[in-house]
């Protein structure tokens, strides 16, 4: 008997978490909060110095959010979802690694928190598809080398 396990992607877990406190840390001087899944499933987190916390709610928004963009639409790597701070109080935000855990799409979402708390999953997924979209269209147009773009950061070459 053959058992078929649901994976959210298949982005190593070590690379998964690599560089994302650094990159958090250059998105923004306040607040940071932000999870993610490992490919079985496993709920990770990660937080300013100050372990900051949005509420109740807005984790669970972002738990969500994170879970299905990676199982709708992981490209081969993976969705990290969460919330900082700049301009506004909380912000919710998605952050895409690429199959050697390389971070390329942030996405910042500036709209209230209730507003976004009424959204549909499918509505993430939308901005998710159009981001990456639009990643692969301006990678396509840099027409770099095969040599430059084997290139990983995480990887060390």
């Amino acid at each position: 008997m053959l058992i078929k396990i649901n994976r959210l992607h298949s982005l190593k877990d070590s690379w998964l978490t690599a560089r994302a406190t650094a990159w958090m840390f250059s998105e923004t001087t306040g607040h940071w909060w932000i999870t993610t899944y490992t490919s079985d499933g496993k709920q990770l987190f990660a937080a300013d110095k100050l372990n900051y916390k949005p509420s109740f709610e807005n984790r669970e928004l972002a738990s969500r959010v994170c879970k299905y963009v990676n199982k709708e639409a992981n490209y081969g790597g993976a969705w990290m979802a969460g919330f900082l701070s700049k301009d506004r109080p909380e912000e919710f935000y998605l952050l895409w690694k690429d199959s050697d855990g390389d971070l390329h799409i942030p996405i910042e979402f500036p709209f209230a928190l209730k507003e976004l708390q009424e959204w549909k999953l499918d509505d993430f997924l939308y901005h998710a598809d159009m981001a990456h979209y639009l990643w692969k269209e301006d990678r396509a147009k840099l027409e770099l080398s095969r040599a430059q773009q084997e290139t990983s950061l995480v990887r060390g070459h």
